[in-house]
């Protein structure tokens, strides 16, 4: 099996795009095929298996273990450098050195704070930032009444990816968990990721609107490329209740789409 980042046109029935950025793995001997043959994949969020064009698809690299510290994204591979600074500066100590300020940690949960948000609802125990990075569903996130009109808004939760203010880390995933439908019409149905080296900013958007489905699995998206950065705002632009396509559930659970004023979601995690 391998893991695979799929496009927003991975099927027929994707046609608002849902499934782009989803994290997918291989079905066995998926990869024993020619070039124009499609590919059996389990999405990660769903856990449903699905066939996808061979243009729909982007595979990823190994996942690399927390903390583990690697060369910048962009940079040369460390064996070519070696190989390249070994006969100008003979001594292996004094590569290991330059290297060292070339090199960025994955990122560790553990090390990750919610540095601020928007708005929120409350500012107690169950609603807060800080809840997002616990593993208790009891507690939440949720953006404070008329925050998001009609579901549609841009609120937003802040993390810093190390204790020290400005340090960075290195990281491509993106997990949520959300409540399935119709007990969380207030769920995030679309966001964004954007990045930067100070939690004032400026912040740069990084990858395409991440969809969630109606699952209350942990989701995960994989971005187009490594980031690397010291804080991370994850911007949330619609809820569920706002989408079309949740529309059934938006009855079944009795709210009105002008009740739906803000935004929400239970865990996130980086990797």
């Amino acid at each position: 099996m391998a893991l695979v980042r799929l496009r927003g046109a991975a099927s027929a029935h994707n046609a608002q795009g849902r499934l782009e950025g989803h994290t997918a793995e291989t079905v066995a001997g998926a990869l024993d095929r020619t070039p124009s043959e499609r590919v059996g994949v389990r999405v990660v969020s769903t856990d449903a298996t699905m066939v996808v064009e061979p243009h729909a698809f982007d595979m990823l690299g190994a996942r690399v273990p927390p903390g583990e510290m690697r060369l910048l994204h962009r940079c040369a591979s460390e064996r070519f450098v070696r190989r390249v600074f070994l006969p100008l500066v003979h001594h292996v100590e004094l590569i290991d050195h330059i290297l060292s300020f070339l090199k960025l940690p994955q990122v560790t949960m553990s090390e990750v704070t919610a540095v601020k948000a928007s708005s929120s609802a409350a500012n107690d125990r169950q609603c807060s930032a800080a809840n997002t990075l616990s593993a208790d569903d009891g507690t939440w996130w949720l953006s404070a009444p008329d925050s998001c009109p009609n579901g549609v808004g841009a609120e937003w939760v802040l993390y810093r990816l190390r204790p020290a203010v400005g340090a960075r880390a290195r990281f491509q995933y993106v997990q949520m968990k959300i409540p399935k439908l119709p007990y969380g019409p207030l769920s995030v149905r679309v966001f964004h990721v954007e990045v930067a080296d100070d939690e004032s900013g400026p912040f740069v958007r990084v990858g395409p609107d991440l969809t969630t489905f109606n699952t209350d699995r942990m989701q995960e998206w994989a971005l187009p490329t490594p980031v690397e950065c010291a804080c991370v705002r994850l911007v949330l632009t619609k809820n569920a209740a706002a989408c079309e396509l949740e529309d059934k559930w938006l009855r079944l659970s009795g709210m009105r789409l002008s009740e739906a004023s803000c935004i929400g979601f239970l865990r996130v995690g980086f990797a």
